[in-house]
């Protein structure tokens, strides 16, 4: 008797950890930084925050979304829209820091490709 107890018990802790997580999952990571949000909106396959630190060795590029960081991949044919110019991927080492930046990209959050 007192075995079936444990086992119900167990049963519905093990249901409500797998309800939580799931809403969780489909949460997905913040992508708009706070400072953003006064002027914009979050959209779908962006990620709006501040740049942080561009590998050229790695091809990435990392996005400071308050205390997330995304790290984004970036290929040659990424494209960088500075003011009224498009420029090339090789060009993105060059941005400062902290400045506030818009990525779109490809894939889904857990791989990002930037395309622009």
């Amino acid at each position: 008797m007192v075995t079936g107890k444990r086992t119900s018990l167990f049963l519905a802790a093990l249901f409500a950890g797998l309800v939580s997580t799931v809403g969780v999952a489909e949460a997905g990571k913040p992508n708009i930084a706070g400072g953003c949000k006064k002027c914009h909106t979050a959209q779908p396959e962006t990620v709006r925050g501040s740049l942080g630190t561009v590998s050229q060795d790695f091809n990435t590029l990392q996005v400071k979304v308050g205390k997330l960081i995304w790290i984004v991949k970036y290929d040659d044919k990424t494209t960088v829209v500075k003011g009224d110019k498009t420029i090339g991927a090789d060009e993105i080492a060059k941005l400062p820091k902290k400045k506030e930046i818009l990525v779109s990209f490809t894939g889904d959050e857990s791989k990002p490709l930037a395309t622009k």
